[in-house]
């Protein structure tokens, strides 16, 4: 990550960024017309340290690792970019998707060794924030099995944990850092959500901050005012993990 920071720092050429995920990363039409994660690091990254980086919103709604990689070459190759996340599981996870955890962790495997393939790019992995387990589990959708994708989220999430050791792959464990507040102060995390997969603005928001502090940006003045909330969200999940 360090040699990413470096990268913006000495600003010389423009830095190609793609988002790459399914529903979270997808700009939501449920935001309110706020700026989702992908917007907020955009933004963060051109306030921090100029306009010196493109930004590529390559989030399909409803979309499996396996269906990501069979656009990769047209949706991430295709830009030659120098940072990609990659943002998935919380579909793959569903069996009726029909995705095997081996399957998934192959595809994460695939994306990041095509990535890598690339002229100076750096994959980072991204796990989840927080699924509503508990709403999942008495939640019933003809045609979606709530319970079972709400069994087999934090394995699929354990899942690119471990991809990301094997490889050697950047990761920013979202979940790691949202579960404590999921299950010490569930109104405030229901704040979040929009509903019991995806975020809301302001859940969109703290998930975005986390993400510009990997690069060193932190909110001042004005900007700093407008996201208050988040930030406090933010202090918060810093004050769990150290307990």
């Amino acid at each position: 990550m360090q040699a990413i920071i470096n990268r913006f720092k000495e600003c010389r050429r423009v830095i190609r960024i793609v988002a790459f995920g399914s529903s979270n990363t997808q700009r939501p039409q449920t935001n309110g017309n706020s700026q989702n994660w992908v917007d907020w690091n955009d933004l963060g990254l051109a306030w921090w340290y100029g306009r010196f980086h493109i930004s590529v919103n390559a989030g399909i709604n409803g979309q499996t690792s396996q269906e990501m990689l069979e656009r990769f070459e047209t949706d991430v190759e295709l830009f030659r970019p120098h940072i990609v996340f990659i943002t998935c599981g919380g579909n793959d996870c569903n069996p009726a998707k029909k995705v095997s955890l081996n399957a998934f962790k192959g595809n994460l495997a695939t994306m990041i060794a095509r990535c890598r393939a690339l002229p100076d790019c750096h994959p980072i992995l991204q796990t989840y924030y927080s699924g509503d387990i508990e709403g999942l589990k008495k939640t019933f959708s003809p045609g979606y099995d709530s319970k079972a994708v709400a069994e087999a989220f934090p394995i699929y999430m354990q899942a690119i944990r471990y991809v990301a050791s094997q490889t050697g792959c950047l990761l920013i464990d979202h979940l790691k850092r949202w579960e404590p507040i999921r299950l010490s102060d569930y109104p405030l995390y229901r704040s979040m959500m929009f509903d019991l997969m995806h975020m809301s603005a302001l859940g969109h928001t703290v998930f975005g901050l986390d993400v510009l502090r990997q690069f060193g940006v932190t909110p001042l003045g004005d900007w700093k005012a407008s996201c208050a909330d988040a930030l406090r969200i933010q202090k918060m999940m810093d004050d769990l993990e150290t307990r």
